[in-house]
């Protein structure tokens, strides 16, 4: 195969960053970032059934996540979600207007 001949391929099922949505009203927000994300080359998977966090942080790990993003009422509020690296547990705040300061992040 490709791969016993040195070649490396990324696991098309990983999602890079995946958006932990805490709550109705950041529902709208986290899929606008995943939007965002998307278009700028980055892989994003997103809870679609209302899960608790508790439950998504756990479906990030199954899915291999790089990263979360954690998104609800009190991260709108300041303007700012939590950013987490799945492998190392290191977190961040990222504010929701800088792109830019997300994408060096996760890249």
């Amino acid at each position: 195969t490709m791969e016993a001949n040195g070649f490396d391929f990324p696991d098309r099922n990983r999602p890079e960053v995946f958006i932990v949505i805490l709550g109705d009203e950041a529902k709208a927000p986290s899929v606008a970032l995943a939007t965002k994300l998307r278009k700028a080359g980055i892989s994003v998977d997103i809870d679609h059934l209302s899960r608790s966090a508790k439950a998504q942080f756990k479906y990030a790990n199954k899915r291999n996540a790089k990263f979360t993003v954690t998104l609800g009422t009190n991260e709108l509020e300041a303007g700012k979600a939590s950013f987490k690296n799945m492998e190392t547990s290191e977190q961040t705040e990222v504010g929701l207007d800088d792109l830019e300061a997300l994408l060096s992040l996760i890249r």
